[in-house]
């Protein structure tokens, strides 16, 4: 039996282990490493060139649309989510008047979670209808534009986070 390495989970024999004095199979069929240096890539991206699957900025444009596809995706999956969550604490907390009640809810404690990506979300939101976003607004962001003495007045607070949002180009 010949000696074997194991290279992601298959087994191949010793002489096909790559040494840096064999030269790498064409970019085309291949995986490649995505641990490799970036010099490394740019031979493999010129090698895909010359043999006729296209030139390289036709390779760049496909790998960026292809970001671009994804971070289109995830926007859109954290709306549907921040949408869900949004509507389960609006409909379970409509006749709740503790704020902590209100806040600990466990979809808005799922919303605050999601990150600052939703913080323009929420910003839509309270310029719709004054909810106690605020909360959330703070928790994310870590900063908090309203002044002590607006403190529990829902629309004066309301103006001043739009107004921040505004402020930094979210909105």
């Amino acid at each position: 039996m010949l000696a074997t390495f194991m290279h992601r989970g298959e087994a191949f024999p010793r002489h096909l282990q790559r040494v840096s004095s064999i030269r790498r199979p064409p970019l085309f069929g291949w995986r490649y490493d995505i641990l490799q240096q970036p010099h490394v890539r740019k031979h493999e991206i010129r090698r895909r060139s010359r043999s006729g699957l296209g030139t390289t900025y036709e390779f760049i444009f496909d790998l960026l649309t292809e970001q671009d596809k994804r971070k289109q995706k995830n926007a859109e999956s954290l709306r549907k989510e921040f949408r869900k969550h949004s509507k389960i604490w609006r409909d379970e907390t409509a006749f709740i008047s503790s704020v902590s009640d209100i806040v600990l809810h466990a979809s808005y404690q799922r919303i605050i979670g999601l990150g600052g990506e939703v913080v323009p979300l929420i910003l839509k939101e309270l310029e719709k209808s004054p909810r106690f976003w605020f909360w959330a607004l703070e928790a994310i962001t870590g900063e908090n534009p309203v002044p002590n003495s607006e403190n529990g007045q829902v629309r004066l607070m309301t103006k001043r986070w739009i107004e921040w949002g505004r402020a930094k180009g979210m909105i």
